[in-house]
């Protein structure tokens, strides 16, 4: 997901100076494998900065995968958006957009997923804030499959996210054909839907 190039942290909070090192260190190395030593080492913030701001590690995490949630959203969406005008052609825009984030030399694949892997306990912060991102996702392409006129709308959403997931973890394991073979999954599911593709 492409965020305008590096960031000047020069001028920033301590909270800001923390979530941006966090997302580079546990998105690289994986979130049990970075301590919050290397947190405090990387952002230049002293310990007691850090525990002001974030209580304690989970509490980081969580708050990470919130704010990268509702970045990537956002992101999702606008791409989506740029890309195609009518809800059909949207719904196959979704894989053009991954397409496109696979492409970053910075992928890393999705941190809700890896969460998943890292974690098992499933009332974890870490686990509870990636399962509020799928549903948020979910809800997101069951807008798209009711304004297409799926007539199982929820059905076809969870389709599509099951397409999308794969395509990520396959893109993550160095698939370069990932997003379009997942793209033309998508199309056979809004053709067997009775939606006109383009």
């Amino acid at each position: 997901m492409t965020k305008g190039g590096e960031q000047d942290l020069s001028q920033a909070s301590a909270r800001e100076r923390i979530l941006h090192s966090a997302v580079e260190l546990f998105v690289h190395n994986g979130i049990r494998a970075v301590g919050i030593d290397a947190v405090i080492e990387h952002s230049g913030v002293t310990r007691s900065a850090l525990y002001r701001e974030f209580p304690s590690k989970d509490g980081l995490v969580a708050e990470l995968l919130r704010r990268r949630d509702l970045e990537w959203r956002e992101w999702f969406d606008a791409e989506i958006c740029r890309r195609a005008d009518e809800p059909v052609a949207r719904l196959l825009a979704v894989f053009d957009v991954l397409k496109a984030w696979f492409a970053e030399p910075g992928f890393r694949g999705s941190p809700f997923i890896n969460v998943r892997v890292e974690f098992v306990d499933e009332e974890h912060p870490a686990v509870e804030a990636s399962a509020d991102h799928v549903r948020r996702v979910r809800r997101y392409l069951e807008a798209l499959t009711t304004a297409a006129g799926a007539s199982d709308p929820a059905t076809l959403a969870a389709q599509i996210q099951q397409l999308m997931k794969g395509a990520i973890v396959m893109a993550q394991e160095h698939e370069p054909r990932a997003a379009e073979l997942a793209r033309s999954s998508a199309r056979v599911l809004l053709a067997d839907a009775g939606l006109v593709c383009d």
